[in-house]
This record gives structure tokens, C-alpha cells and sequence, in this order.
């Protein structure tokens, strides 16, 4: 009987035959990878061989550094790669903005990351980029700018500015917080609801955790607000979340976005209404009365996180309780940027892009270079670009 041989099987043993004889990349397929997930679009044969060759002769990393010089690198990668955290739908199909604007200009200028959260800081297009003036009311500047195919490398197009210096600008310097204070997110998180949106979208963007995975029932409830019910379950549901996150929330008090105007408020000493919405569910909770905020999760199991802002400005730590403290925006922008936690975030978002591997398809070798890399990170100054480079070389086959 003439034995059948099954063609499954005769294709898995030819891929594995073919796998191994090209298990080590070289040089050219090397520059083709960095190429391919650094920016992804078309390189010129010059700056191809160019990678080529340095890959060859022992300098693969000036060879990714100049490919994130590459204008589409800015213009396209950055571009989509930042858009989702603009949003609360964390889509990508979205009107290029001022949120994703500063965070792509402070990556081209080496300004350190931590201002993402932190700095008076805005990115806008020149006179020459013919796509208007900021506006505090409308987006159609960035639209321009995209619509205009300005090119955001080019440091005579795309410039640095400040947010409190912009005209019609509802906010000074010590208000301003990065990324949190543009008109973007601003439409998108202090809109209507009760601002705990923006706490939530820090959270996931620049500490890689959802509500859900900083559940923690032993915090204390005393800055739950009288909107949320105290009837069971709370104490193993709605306390677990409510009690670091209405803790951390009272730092957005003064801001708003009104929806009539298309424009951020800030009510500088008084307290938006919205949060005093639906008082009556629990008259005993907290009242809002400033734009204090605590961090008990400072202590307890989200502890691992390595809050590290003990000596920030506007940041104080309780020395009995292990709990943080401050007032406003900036210095919650300040607690969040300085823990450990903001740096491997940073480094987990740019390995999943560039290495395609994320939560538990990551190996424990995957979290030992996410480790290293987000040292290398902080010790260059929080330089964003650093990140992109060294997941490059981590992951293209060397």
C-alpha cells in the first residue's frame, strides 16, 4: 500500500527547512527592517545604502538614528502612532490636532518626554506652512497643516511655542500641563462628565494600565465623591477604582471644555460644576472644594509602579502614610512622569509597534530589554527618539 503523505505536514517541515536557513538576518535585510518598522514608507536607494553599509561596519545605531531623521518619520509614523491618544475612542482615524502636534515636535527637538505631562509647551506651524493662525476655538490650523502636507522635520515650518503665550490662551505657565492642557484633549476628556476621562487617559496612555489593573480595595474612600453609591458592592468594586482615581482627579477641578464656545475653560480658584454632579446618590461623600489631589496609590500593591516625584515642585509625600500630594494639573503631570512606570510605558508602546509583541506574547528576555531600554530612556534625559533607536536594534535580528 503506497503511503499518502499528508501536504500539512510537508508544509510545515518546508517553512521550518526554510526558517533556519535564514534565521540570521543580514545587513541589508537588517536596514530593510528598521526602515520597514521605524517608518514604513518607500527610502531612497542613497539613504538605503547608506544604512546598509553602516549596519555593515559595526554602526547600526547611527543607522537607525538617521532613519528617524527621515521626514516621514514625523509626517506619517509619528503621526499615526500618536493619534489614539487623542481620543476617547483611541482611534487612529482622526483630524491631525495640537495634542499629537506637540508630542511629534518635542520628539523631532529632543525635548525631554516628561514635558508631555509637565511643560508649557505647544507646536505650531510657521507663516511659511500657509495654514493660519492657532485658534482656541477651532482645529482648523493642524487640519491646514496636514491638508498642506507641511513638513513637521522641517524646524522653519513646524516650531515650539507656549501655551500660556498663545493669543486668547485662558491659562498661564503654572496651569499649563503638556499635552493634558491642549484644546484636543481637552475636547476629548474635560468635556462634559465629571474630568475623571482625563485621569483614566492618563492612566492608559502614559503608565500602560487601565482602571481595571489598578483596582485596589485597601485605599482609603475618603475623597470619593457624593456622586458614586456606597450600597454593596462597593466595597469590592467601586472602591477599588473610585478611591485612587477620585483621589487623583481633583487636580482637573478648574477645567472644562465648552462645547457652545469649541474652546478650553479654566476657572482659576472656583470649582467646575460638573463636579458636584448627582450630589445626592451620597450626601456624606467628598466635595470638591479646590484642585487638590492625593495619590494613595502610592502604597499598596500599585506601589510597583516606583512613584518617584518626592521632591517635584508642587509635590509633597506624607511621611507617616507613604501618600503624595499636590495641586493642579502640572504637578499630577509631574507625579505620573517621574515614576518608573511612565518610562517602561513609554518603552512598552514603542517595542509593540517596532517588535510586534505585546502583553503575554512578551518573553521574559521581551521585559528584561523593555527594562533596559527604559533605563536608557531616563538616562538621556527622557530623548523619546532613544526609544524608537534602541527597540530598532533590539529587535532587527543582530
Amino acid at each position: 500500500m503506497k503511503k499518502f503523505i499528508n501536504p500539512f505536514k510537508l508544509l510545515i517541515v518546508l517553512a521550518v527547512f526554510m526558517t533556519s536557513q535564514s534565521s540570521v538576518a543580514g545587513p541589508r535585510e537588517q536596514a530593510k527592517f528598521m526602515n520597514d518598522r521605524l517608518v514604513g514608507t518607500n527610502i531612497s536607494s542613497v539613504e538605503f545604502e547608506s544604512a546598509v553599509s553602516l549596519i555593515a561596519g559595526g554602526n547600526a545605531r547611527q543607522a537607525a538614528i538617521n532613519i528617524t531623521q527621515r521626514p516621514d518619520f514625523y509626517n506619517i509614523k509619528l503621526k499615526t502612532f500618536f493619534a489614539p491618544r487623542t481620543n476617547e475612542g483611541s482611534s487612529n482615524s482622526v483630524d491631525f490636532n495640537d495634542y499629537s502636534a506637540t508630542l511629534i515636535g518635542m520628539t523631532r527637538d529632543n525635548i525631554p518626554y516628561t514635558q508631555a505631562l509637565t511643560g508649557d509647551i505647544i507646536y505650531t506651524g510657521t507663516a511659511a506652512a500657509n495654514s493660519g493662525t492657532y485658534q482656541q476655538d477651532s482645529n482648523d490650523h493642524y487640519k491646514a497643516l496636514h491638508s498642506n502636507r507641511v513638513d513637521l522635520s522641517n524646524s522653519s515650518m513646524f516650531i515650539q511655542g507656549t501655551q500660556s503665550g498663545l493669543p486668547g490662551s485662558v491659562i498661564n505657565s503654572t496651569q499649563a500641563a503638556g499635552v493634558i492642557t491642549t484644546r484636543a484633549s481637552a475636547e476629548a476628556f474635560f468635556v462634559a462628565g465629571t474630568n475623571r476621562a482625563m485621569t483614566r487617559a492618563v492612566t492608559m496612555n502614559y503608565l500602560c494600565r487601565d482602571f481595571e489593573q489598578l483596582h485596589d480595595i485597601t485605599r482609603p474612600p475618603d475623597k470619593i465623591r457624593k456622586d458614586v453609591s456606597r450600597v454593596k458592592p462597593f466595597l469590592n468594586d467601586c472602591n477599588g477604582c473610585h478611591a485612587g482615581l477620585d483621589g487623583l482627579a481633583g487636580a482637573f477641578a478648574h477645567y472644562n471644555y465648552n462645547t457652545d464656545t469649541s474652546s478650553m475653560e479654566y476657572t482659576a480658584g472656583v470649582v467646575q460644576e460638573k463636579f458636584g454632579i448627582n450630589a445626592g446618590v451620597y450626601k456624606r461623600g467628598y466635595e470638591t472644594t479646590d484642585d487638590s489631589w492625593v495619590n494613595y496609590w502610592r502604597v499598596g500593591q500599585n506601589s510597583s509602579l516606583i512613584w518617584r516625584a518626592t521632591s517635584a515642585v508642587g509635590v509633597t509625600t506624607d511621611p507617616v502614610f507613604g501618600h503624595s500630594a499636590g495641586n493642579g494639573a502640572k504637578s499630577f503631570g509631574q507625579e505620573v512622569a517621574s515614576s518608573k512606570a511612565f518610562s517602561a510605558c513609554a518603552v512598552k508602546q514603542v517595542f509593540q509597534d517596532v517588535c510586534l509583541r505585546s502583553g503575554n506574547q512578551l518573553s521574559t528576555a521581551d521585559h528584561t530589554e523593555i527594562e533596559r531600554i527604559a533605563g536608557v530612556f531616563e538616562a538621556a534625559n527622557y530623548n523619546y527618539r532613544e526609544i524608537w533607536v534602541e527597540t530598532a536594534l533590539s529587535c532587527m535580528g543582530l
